[in-house]
Parts: structure tokens; sequence; C-alpha cells
């Protein structure tokens, strides 16, 4: 997880890290697969994961953990915007 601190813009720090359990790595994929197209809005999350596989195999997928929800998928086939929901943000922030 990184945090961006209040009013600053750009790269976020890194707060933490965790290899994920195989239940909720299911989870988060399949609702990561299930996003759809994403929706407008200019909220601003300060708080955001990097989602990828323990091998660094594409896709890399970063997930506003607030404000729009919004998600971003990188990879060899170039990048994907998505839809998340609060769910997800929270399935992924769970300690």
């Amino acid at each position: 997880m990184y945090e961006v601190a209040q009013g600053r813009d750009g790269a976020g720090e890194f707060v933490h890290g965790t290899v994920l359990p195989e239940d909720r790595r299911v989870a988060i994929e399949q609702a990561l697969l299930a996003a759809g197209p994403p929706k407008p809005c200019t909220e601003h999350a300060r708080r955001f994961a990097l989602v990828h596989s323990v091998s660094g195999f594409d896709p890399q997928n970063y997930v506003e953990l607030g404000g729009c929800h919004r998600i971003m998928s990188t990879g060899s086939g170039g990048t994907v915007f998505a839809q998340g929901e609060a769910a997800l943000a929270e399935l992924i922030d769970k300690p």
C-alpha cells in the first residue's frame, strides 16, 4: 500500500506490503476482472495499492483505496482503466 501526503500530488510513499492468502487473492482477482469502465469522478485518492503476481508477471494493477476507486492495469497489452468499488478497496486493505 502507498499513501500520498496531504496537499501533495505525485507518487505515494510505500507504507506496507504482503503476500495475500489464496482466498483473498482469488476474491481480489475476480473483482478486478469484473470491474467495468471508469465513471466520471474528480475525487483524489490519498491511498492506493499495487496488486500483482508474486512472480512479477503482468498485469500490474493500481487500485485507488479511496476517492473514485479507479483501477489502472498495465501490462504487455497496454494500459486499461476500470472502475473499482469500495468493497474491493476494503478487501485489499484488510489486515
